[in-house]
């Protein structure tokens, strides 16, 4: 459980409790925190394995606003790679045309893999070192 406490509301919702309400993240924040920190969800695999269950609950609109919120560039590019994998390019090319006026840096899927890429995807940027296994 990782809490942030400077986060803007609009990239959350309010999620009903007994005790009350509280504001959680939205799906797309969800998604972006997961592959912005994958080695808090035990590892890309089980990242993935999350976001083919996550995918249905995402906007393609949301997603392209996470741009305006300071997002490091990074996460964004492995979340649009993931996505595309996913078979979700459809909710990714609006996030993709918020990213051609920036400069991306080649960003490995798997942080702490190997430097030795398997692919090198050009369109987001990102050094594909690990075969995913996604749980279904």
């Amino acid at each position: 459980f990782i809490a942030k406490k400077q986060i803007d509301i609009q990239v959350t919702q309010q999620f009903n409790t007994l005790a009350g309400t509280i504001q959680v993240a939205s799906p797309e924040l969800l998604a972006f925190d997961l592959v912005s920190s994958p080695e808090h969800a035990a590892g890309i695999n089980n990242v993935a394995t999350v976001l083919s269950e996550l995918i249905e609950s995402l906007d393609k609109t949301k997603l392209a606003e996470l741009t305006q919120y300071r997002m490091k560039l990074f996460g964004l590019q492995r979340l649009g790679w993931l996505l595309d994998y996913l078979g979700g390019d459809t909710l990714t090319q609006a996030l993709l045309k918020k990213l051609v006026d920036k400069t991306l840096h080649w960003v490995r899927l798997s942080p702490h893999g190997p430097y030795e890429p398997i692919e090198r995807n050009k369109k987001w940027h990102v050094i594909v070192n690990t075969h995913l296994e996604i749980d279904e």
